[in-house]
């Protein structure tokens, strides 16, 4: 399947705040249409960025400074090998 963008192929998962919907509502139809909200979605994506932000605790994995394909694919390994053990022993 080709590759259609990320316009068509990307789905809404970050809620509507409340003053958006408001001022959809206040503008009638010229409004636009609202974006749907999936809230399993939201929670999936919620965990993907936490898990990011924790393995960004990881000098070398913020930085990139490996530089081929597979030494960073290692370093992931090994940065949630690490993240799993730490939810088992308490390594302070």
């Amino acid at each position: 399947m080709p590759l259609l963008g990320w316009r068509t192929l990307s789905k809404t998962v970050i809620p509507v705040k409340e003053d958006q919907k408001k001022h959809r509502r206040a503008r009638g139809s010229a409004g636009g249409r609202p974006p749907g909200f999936d809230a399993g979605r939201y929670k999936e994506r919620n965990t993907v960025e936490r898990c990011f932000a924790r393995l960004k605790h990881f000098r070398r994995f913020a930085t990139r400074y490996e530089k081929l394909k597979q030494n960073f694919q290692a370093l992931v390994g090994l940065a949630c090998a690490w993240l799993h053990l730490q939810l088992y022993f308490d390594t302070a």
